[in-house]
């Protein structure tokens, strides 16, 4: 829900759709509280907002094992 909200804030689905080559009312369904988006499209989505914010982040892995 945290990225249908920043998507509707920022960018908006019209033209994340276009720049992913998507249709807006799917992208909507994805991100809705009952959506699933696959891998792909997920990734997809994200990358074109990582690119058009100009930002960038990483994930690492803990090496220290938590009980």
């Amino acid at each position: 829900m945290l990225l249908r909200d920043y998507v509707n804030a920022t960018v908006g689905f019209e033209a994340l759709a276009e720049d992913i080559q998507k249709d807006p009312k799917s992208l909507m369904r994805m991100l809705s509280a009952k959506g699933n988006p696959r891998a792909d499209n997920l990734l997809a989505m994200v990358a074109r907002l990582k690119q058009r914010e100009g930002v960038s982040f990483s994930v690492t892995r803990d090496n220290e094992l938590h009980a």
